[in-house]
């Protein structure tokens, strides 16, 4: 057969090449479209901040996510319905939890690195204690939140012969400190601050000593085994990079830092 005139090769070349472009394209969107959303609860209170300011902790589950082809979506829930519905099967797990839930939700495995670190202190408004320790502390009204399980696993017994007023999350904690019906309550450190950063006529005073230090872990739910696993080994080399960096001081940051990293971590 004789060779194709030069101009008959080149539109074939040209037609070959838009062939191969469009083929790229459809196969990229096609692998866009089949990107798994992973859907996590997270604490409700802190929504609107985090919105504007993201947490270290989400933007490193975020980019350990991307590095095996998964988008993240947080849904801020109040924390026990969030656990429960992770370990139902509705969302695919549960952000950052400070304690064992394996007895509470046995459909959940636990990623296998910390994201973060936590603090836990009692807090009271100032106007309401002359001391910064919370054994010295006179006629208090403790209020515990009955939606943050580790917070009330830790309260000291001492102030537990007070009776504590039970609420369900820290909003309506903070209202009953406003009214007069509590003046101390235990959160992890950060959390406050984030909680009152908009009323400035409350003001608090962290209490000595520490109650407890903590790790927080991501939980998934059991269909998601082998992802565990591997983003186990993702979480641990971001967080090396961000201290390799510079970007934090401690690999093992708090859970109250602010960062985004869409811009600054190798996806």
């Amino acid at each position: 057969m004789a060779p194709l005139p030069i101009q008959e090769r080149h539109i074939l070349k040209v037609a070959f090449g838009v062939a191969a472009g469009i083929f790229a394209f459809l196969f990229t969107g096609l692998s866009c479209a089949q990107a798994e959303i992973i859907r996590l609860g997270t604490l409700n209170t802190v929504e609107r901040f985090f919105e504007e300011q993201p947490s270290a902790v989400g933007e490193v589950v975020r980019v350990a996510l991307a590095r095996e082809g998964h988008e993240l979506e947080l849904l801020y829930l109040p924390r026990m319905r969030s656990l429960s519905q992770a370990n139902r099967g509705v969302l695919d797990g549960d952000l950052a939890r400070t304690i064992d839930v394996s007895s509470l939700a046995e459909n959940l495995v636990k990623v296998p690195t910390p994201l973060c670190h936590t603090s836990y202190y009692l807090y009271a408004p100032v106007h309401s204690t002359t001391t910064n320790h919370w054994a010295d502390f006179q006629n208090p009204k403790p209020v515990m939140l009955s939606d943050m399980l580790v917070a009330t696993e830790l309260w000291p017994e001492s102030l537990l012969s007070f009776e504590p007023l039970k609420l369900p999350d820290t909003s309506q904690a903070l209202r009953a400190i406003e009214k007069g019906q509590a003046n101390i309550l235990l959160l992890p450190e950060g959390i406050l601050e984030i909680l009152t950063s908009n009323k400035p006529t409350i003001q608090f005073i962290k209490l000595h000593p520490v109650i407890a230090h903590r790790d927080a872990f991501l939980w998934l739910h059991k269909r998601h085994a082998v992802l565990a696993e591997k983003l186990g080994q993702h979480i641990q080399n971001i967080k090396q990079s961000l201290f390799d960096s510079g970007r934090v001081t401690d690999v093992h940051f708090t859970c109250g830092t602010l960062m985004t990293l869409a811009k600054s971590m190798p996806q």
